[in-house]
């Protein structure tokens, strides 16, 4: 059967528009998704900082240690000496004087007793006679150690020599005096020797 002139040209116009519209369907880009918004998770809560401990060490206790004692001036009490046993009639304390006589050699001691170390001078106060021409000569011991030089004795009348005697200790001491050239001759001449005074002071 025939179909109409005028349908053929419809049919044909359906056919294209249905084709246009299948080529414009597959030509049209896809509508892109929509953009999830992504929450961020929250960030982690950081531990606490722990402060450290200090420990403040205990100040020690400073205990301040006891002044040393400074040396001073002792005298010794010439009435407390001693002598030797023989021949002890020639050595003796002469109160009304004041002072040991040595009327023949040999050594008298007399204690002191220091309160405090250091250096120190021995000064001994001492006199004389003349024999022969001679002076009396003597030396001095402290604790059985000698000290100083040979002295001799220059005048009759007291005066005093010094001896230096360094590194003594407190406590007691014994310093002896040795009379070491006793000449006697009888009727011309007889060389005696006396102490006056000893006694010790810090060294200058």
């Amino acid at each position: 059967m025939r179909l109409p002139l005028l349908l053929i040209p419809l049919a044909c116009l359906a056919g294209c528009t249905s084709d246009a519209n299948r080529t414009s369907a597959a030509a049209a880009p896809a509508k892109p998704a929509a953009p999830t918004a992504t929450t961020p998770a929250p960030a982690a809560t950081p531990a606490p900082v722990s402060t450290p401990t200090v420990s403040t060490p205990t100040p020690a206790t400073v205990v301040a240690a006891a002044p040393k004692p400074a040396p001073s001036p002792v005298t010794a009490d010439l009435s407390k000496f001693s002598g030797p046993t023989e021949n002890a009639e020639h050595f003796g304390y002469d109160d009304s004087a004041e002072r040991i006589f040595l009327y023949s050699g040999g050594a008298i001691v007399v204690p002191v007793k220091l309160t405090a170390d250091g250096d120190y001078e021995l000064a001994i106060n001492a006199a004389c006679d003349e024999a022969d021409g001679q002076k009396a000569k003597f030396s001095v011991t402290i604790n059985g150690q000698a000290v100083g030089d040979e002295v001799t004795c220059t005048t009759v009348d007291a005066k005093e020599y010094v001896i230096k005697a360094p590194g003594l200790k407190a406590g007691d001491h014994k310093i002896a005096i040795a009379f070491l050239n006793d000449i006697y001759k009888e009727n011309e001449y007889d060389l005696n020797f006396f102490v006056h005074g000893v006694a010790l002071r810090p060294s200058k």
